[in-house]
């Protein structure tokens, strides 16, 4: 505070929590590995609004595209069209759509060196809180939660051109300049995913930032960025 007084809190970064849209990056990254979907295909957006078992899932705002191709879809972040193609896509098998979630290690602590980190909470088909609306809601960020640092790992993999990296803060242990113990950089995954599925989801993030939530954010780079916006 501007008074100098400090309090103590969670470490929000570590901490699991809904991650929203920017959550949408593991939903293509599964539709694109299983090739469920092509970037290039057409699907409706249905004004913003579509109702599945009884509730209704909601765009943030009514696109004035209704008809877009699934890459735009991604672009305009459309909790619908996510909705949609997991739906179609994973509901007579969800544990398809889940072993995509655990390769990119949503389902796990990251193993950061710092106390306090706590277990991410992904539901399963089975449980008490599995029901016919966990899926769509999942595709766009909801009824589940990670750790903001967890997403970081992901969009850092994908940055990384596909190599996914423990993170870690501490370097090396001295006393008194004697090494005491050294951290090296840890791979965790060689190979997030194919090398198509990253250069296609290498373009819709780019593709954010030039024809999607973020081009007004943008408009005036010099330089090509890739980004997700989210709630």
């Amino acid at each position: 505070r501007t008074d100098g007084s400090y309090w103590e809190d969670f470490n929000y970064a570590i901490s699991p929590t809904e991650p929203g849209s920017t959550f949408k990056l593991a939903t293509m990254m599964a539709l694109l590995e299983d090739k469920k979907v092509s970037l290039d295909q057409m699907i409706t957006l249905e004004h913003g609004a579509w109702k599945t078992a009884g509730q209704t899932v909601y765009d943030s705002e009514v696109h004035k595209e209704n008809e877009v191709t699934v890459k735009h879809a991604f672009e305009l972040s459309s909790n619908v069209a996510m909705a949609k193609m997991v739906s179609a896509s994973y509901t007579d098998n969800p544990g398809q759509f889940l072993r995509h979630l655990k390769k990119m290690r949503m389902d796990t602590v990251t193993g950061i060196d710092l106390v306090g980190e706590r277990s991410p909470v992904i539901y399963k088909p089975g449980g008490r809180f599995w029901g016919p609306t966990t899926l769509p809601w999942m595709a766009f960020g909801y009824i589940l939660s990670v750790s903001p640092l967890q997403t970081t790992m992901l969009y850092n993999a994908i940055a990384n051109n596909g190599k996914m990296m423990r993170p870690y803060l501490i370097s090396a242990v001295k006393e008194e300049g004697v090494l005491l113990r050294e951290f090296e950089p840890r791979t965790v995954d060689e190979n997030i995913c194919s090398a198509l599925t990253l250069q296609q989801l290498k373009g819709c993030l780019e593709g954010v930032c030039v024809n999607g939530t973020a081009k007004e954010v943008f408009k005036n780079s010099a330089d090509r960025v890739a980004s997700k916006k989210g709630t």
